[in-house]
């Protein structure tokens, strides 16, 4: 009898890998999974409520014969469904694919159940403790379930200012009358500014990445094509004297940040800078860039200023 228990986690824990494995490949399933789960709380509420409406005599009479016998089976049966789902829950709200919307349904659900459990906790001192403790382990998923949330909403936010920002370059709304060059480094640094500057520099780099190389490719830059720096600098060239200076003031006044001052300084001149040969010659600099070694380089150097 002990090992029914084992056999039934065993078996969730089974149920619960493969579906975890099959998610990764099909990245929807794992929400339409917690939307199916939070909908089988529904069998759960509707034992609640009908414990929750028995009478007093019924409850006092329901020790003797097969009332008795019924209440034990649904006892077990709530117990055994709820521990199941709020373990399934609880595996599921972990997948980053699952939206925010799927994520705050389940909140409300769970808050819906454990007014439930609370309310029949009042009128069951037999069961109070089991109760207690399923109300304790949904109020931890739902403290949880708001952190995610908001966690994710502000990722959203983040996701959307660089959307937002380089869609606006790409427009030619932003930083138009500059060199491409130029421009991918003005995104940069406008992007890593401020208080989201860190998170944008840390957890979304890849996406601030990846939104730069679009807006450098369709400006006429293949993204797997190394250009060397002598080209890409000879690009940044401006004629007019007022955006030279501009670019010198915005690009030129971290003195680590070798690839910013290079970029800047042949704003001006027209030409790349004769130290550049030796920053190349000594590694700290590289000959060639591919539009994502570029981009990276310049976010490393932006970082880079947010420290000091």
């Amino acid at each position: 009898m002990n090992d029914a228990p084992d056999i039934q986690l065993e078996a969730w824990q089974e149920c619960v890998q493969f579906l975890k494995d099959e998610s990764i490949q099909i990245p929807h399933l794992s929400e339409r999974l917690l939307v199916d789960t939070v909908n089988g709380l529904d069998v759960i509420d509707d034992q609640l409520r009908y414990k929750s409406k028995q009478g007093l005599v019924s409850r006092c009479l329901g020790v003797f014969g097969s009332n008795r016998r019924r209440e034990i089976i649904i006892q077990q049966t709530q117990q055994q469904a709820m521990h199941g789902l709020l373990y399934w829950i609880e595996e599921l709200t972990h997948n980053a694919s699952i939206t925010c919307e799927a994520l705050s349904q389940t909140r409300v659900r769970l808050e819906a159940t454990r007014r439930d459990l609370l309310y029949v906790a009042r009128h069951s001192i037999r069961n109070r403790d089991l109760i207690e403790a399923n109300t304790e382990r949904i109020s931890y998923i739902e403290q949880r379930l708001n952190m995610e949330i908001e966690t994710r909403l502000e990722s959203l936010e983040i996701d959307n200012e660089i959307n937002k920002k380089c869609t606006a370059w790409q427009a030619g709304n932003l930083y138009a009358n500059y060199p491409a060059l130029i421009q991918a480094a003005y995104v940069i640094d406008d992007l890593i500014r401020g208080a989201r500057g860190h998170r944008i520099c840390e957890e979304h780099r890849e996406y601030l990445y990846n939104a730069v190389v679009v807006g450098l490719k369709s400006m006429g830059f293949e993204p797997g094509a190394p250009l060397s720096l002598d080209d890409w600098l000879r690009g940044a060239s401006i004629d007019e004297p007022e955006r030279q200076q501009v670019a010198v003031w915005l690009l030129c006044h971290r003195r680590k940040a070798l690839l910013h001052n290079a970029i800047g300084e042949s704003a001006e001149l027209g030409k790349p800078a004769m130290w550049v040969c030796e920053k190349i010659s000594n590694g700290q600099l590289l000959p060639y860039y591919k539009p994502s070694g570029l981009v990276r380089e310049l976010r490393r150097e932006a970082a880079s200023a947010l420290e000091n």
